[in-house]
């Protein structure tokens, strides 16, 4: 007595009992194809799964897949090899060509930000996670996931991570810009004046406290203190000045100094 839900019918046609024959004989076959072959023609003799996969070496459930996806697609990408989960294509528009060109090529980018955007950039000529793992010298996992990130986020999935607290965005209005701008560069501003505009017109850029710091010879803490300082104050917070203090000299003169803050 037969359990569960019957087998579909499986009848070939004379071509396809053809083409199967001959893939089975072929020399130049792939094994899994061969197994493959045996197992269609087994099912068209009207056995049962676990009878096709006792003598073929398949398990049943393998059998059950192939019979059906035969029955739906008969000959066609029968002969295509599948091996795990189809690839998601990756194609790019011509800026993000560019870009990721620059950061492979570009001697300033970070070693990791070019090895991504190398990856990328083989994975958009078509090539498998393993083909490009073994270019560009990366694990086929991480292929994948530069892969899958870059088709979630394009290419601001590929730029490192922040750590740390992030650090607060400065827009400009166009007259703030203008301000700036005309105090970074007209010779009657005052220096400490035209720095700090330097510095507010670098962070507008959306670059990092560290970044310009790097730029403008101060210290990330410094640049830190100038961006809170606009954002709390804008314009008016970089022209202002701390009043002085006195604070008493508890040395040996015991004399009481007038000390002016840092700004």
């Amino acid at each position: 007595m037969t359990c569960g839900r019957p087998l579909p019918v499986l009848i070939l046609s004379a071509e396809e009992r053809r083409t199967l024959g001959l893939l089975i004989a072929g020399a130049g076959v792939s094994r899994a194809l061969k197994q493959r072959s045996r197992a269609i023609l087994a099912c068209a003799q009207g056995k049962t799964n676990a009878s096709v996969a006792s003598e073929v070496g398949l398990t049943s459930l393998t059998v059950g897949k192939w019979r059906s996806r035969f029955l739906v697609n008969r000959l066609k990408g029968f002969e295509q090899e599948r091996r795990g989960r189809p690839t998601a294509p990756l194609v790019l528009s011509p800026d993000e060509q560019m870009v990721l060109e620059t950061w492979f090529r570009s001697a300033k980018s970070p070693p990791s930000l070019a090895q991504r955007a190398r990856v990328i950039l083989a994975c958009a000529e078509g090539k498998s996670n393993k083909a490009v793992a073994l270019a560009t010298e990366v694990s086929e996992d991480a292929v994948g996931d530069w892969r899958c990130r870059f088709l979630l986020e394009r290419l601001k999935g590929l730029r490192p991570k922040r750590m740390g607290r992030p650090v607060a965005p400065v827009v400009l209005s166009p007259d703030e810009q203008m301000i700036l701008r005309t105090w970074s560069q007209s010779p009657e501003s005052r220096s400490g004046l035209a720095r700090k505009a330097v510095v507010i017109l670098a962070c507008a850029d959306g670059k990092s406290d560290a970044a310009v710091a790097q730029e403008t010879r101060l210290s990330a803490e410094g640049v830190g203190k100038l961006r809170r300082r606009f954002l709390a104050l804008r314009v008016n917070g970089l022209k202002q000045r701390r009043p002085a203090a006195f604070v008493s000299d508890r040395g040996p003169g015991g004399r009481v100094g007038l000390v002016a803050p840092r700004v």
